[in-house]
C-alpha cells in the first residue's frame, strides 16, 4: 500500500513538472509566433 502511494507521489510530482515545462514551451513559441507575424 505505501509502495502504491509513493508512485502515485511521483507522479504527480512529475505530472507537475512536465506541466510547467510545457507550458515554458508553448509560452516560448507563442513569442517566436508573434515576432515572426510582427516582421
Amino acid at each position: 500500500m505505501m509502495s502504491a502511494w509513493r508512485r502515485l507521489q511521483n507522479l504527480t510530482k512529475i505530472l507537475k513538472f512536465y506541466s510547467v515545462v510545457v507550458k515554458r514551451i508553448g509560452f516560448l513559441l507563442l513569442l517566436t509566433n508573434l515576432s515572426r507575424s510582427k516582421h
